[in-house]
């Protein structure tokens, strides 16, 4: 009987990896999000946010909304995956920090009344 474990997702550094399943959920859902905000952009917007917005999905559904093994999807999966994952993942952060700096530009702001 082996005892072997599964392994780790590729791109895992310190044990955490953008292809792990809790953040290929927030992955797509900054995808699915992006999509949304670019349907009011514009015709361009609205071509981009189609393309985000099915990306999203595609990640959700492909794995499983994050209950999948990398290495049980298939190679076109997995670079469908990849993509939106680490694409969303850096999407996810960049809103993050977004509005982290909105809300300090905030206080800085009613602090000079």
């Amino acid at each position: 009987m082996s005892t072997a474990a599964t392994p780790q997702p590729p791109l895992t550094f310190r044990g955490i990896s953008p292809l792990d399943g809790i953040r290929v959920r927030w992955a797509g859902s900054a995808l699915v999000i992006l999509g949304v905000v670019l349907f009011f952009q514009g015709v361009a917007g609205v071509i981009f946010g189609i393309l985000f917005f099915a990306l999203g999905v595609a990640v959700w559904g492909l794995t499983h909304f994050g209950h999948y093994n990398w290495y049980d999807l298939s190679p076109a999966s997995r670079w469908v995956v990849g993509s939106g994952a680490v694409s969303g993942f850096l999407l996810a952060e960049v809103f993050l920090l977004c509005s982290l700096f909105a809300a300090r530009a905030v206080q800085f702001v009613a602090r000079m009344f």
